[in-house]
C-alpha cells in the first residue's frame, strides 16, 4: 500500500469507491488494520460491491475473534455478527459455525450483561441465545437463567426464546447430579412463569 493511497497506517486518503475490491480486501486482511475504526465500514462496503467474494466471511470471523478479546466490547462486533448469522450463514461450514457459536457463548459467559448488546434485532438475539445454551455448561446455564429472571424485561419474544432454550436443559436434567436437577427444575419453572407473564402483559 503506497503512501499516496493512505493518510496513515489504516486510514484512506480517498473515497472507497476509488479503490478496487481486491485492494480493499487486501487492506482488510492485514491484522495491523483490525483496530482501525474504518475496518467495519470497509468490510460492509466490499460486501455490498462484491457480495459473493468467498473471502469476506473468513475475514469477518477472524476480525471478530481477534478484536473482541482485545477490547472486551461486544458492541463492536454486533453488526458484523448479525450480518453473518442472518444473511451469510449458508457460506460457513459446520466447523466455522461451531467455532462462531462457541465464541458467542464465551462472550455471554464472560459477562452476562453483554446479552443486552444483542437483544435486537430479533434474529440476532435468537442466534446468540441459542449459541449460548448450546455451548454452555450446566452451571452457566443456571446462573445465566437466574440473571435473566432478574434483569431481562418481560418481552414476549425474548422469553419465548429463553423458555425454548432452557427446556432443552430441563428435559434432560436427569443426566446431571441431583443438586443440578433441582436447580434446573427451579429455573425452568421460573422461566416458564416469566414467559406466561410476558404473554399476559404482566411485567412483574
Amino acid at each position: 500500500f503506497s503512501k499516496n493511497d493512505s493518510k496513515g497506517s489504516n486510514e484512506f486518503a480517498r473515497p472507497l469507491k476509488n479503490y478496487s475490491s481486491e485492494y480493499l480486501i487486501r487492506w482488510l486482511s492485514l491484522i495491523e488494520n483490525y483496530q482501525s475504526k474504518e475496518w467495519q465500514k470497509v468490510w460492509f462496503y466490499v460486501l455490498g460491491r462484491s457480495s459473493f467474494d468467498e473471502r469476506l466471511v473468513p475475514l469477518a470471523l477472524d476480525w471478530m475473534f481477534r478484536v473482541y478479546p482485545e477490547s472486551g466490547d461486544a458492541s463492536k462486533i454486533k453488526f458484523i455478527l448479525h450480518t453473518i448469522s442472518e444473511y451469510l450463514r449458508s457460506r460457513i461450514d459446520r466447523d466455522q459455525i461451531s467455532e462462531l457459536e462457541s465464541f458467542v457463548c464465551d462472550i455471554i459467559d464472560h459477562e452476562f450483561y453483554n446479552i443486552f448488546e444483542f437483544i435486537r434485532p430479533k434474529s440476532l438475539f435468537s442466534f446468540v441465545i441459542s449459541s449460548f445454551f448450546s455451548n454452555c455448561d450446566v452451571e452457566s446455564c443456571i446462573k445465566f437463567s437466574e440473571f435473566c429472571l432478574d434483569n431481562v424485561p418481560r418481552d414476549v419474544f425474548l422469553w419465548n426464546n429463553l423458555n425454548t432454550c432452557i427446556k432443552v436443559w430441563t428435559d434432560g436434567a436427569e443426566r446431571f447430579d441431583e443438586k443440578y436437577q433441582s436447580k434446573l427444575s427451579e429455573v425452568g419453572f421460573n422461566v416458564r412463569k416469566a414467559y406466561r407473564l410476558a404473554k399476559s402483559g404482566d411485567s412483574r
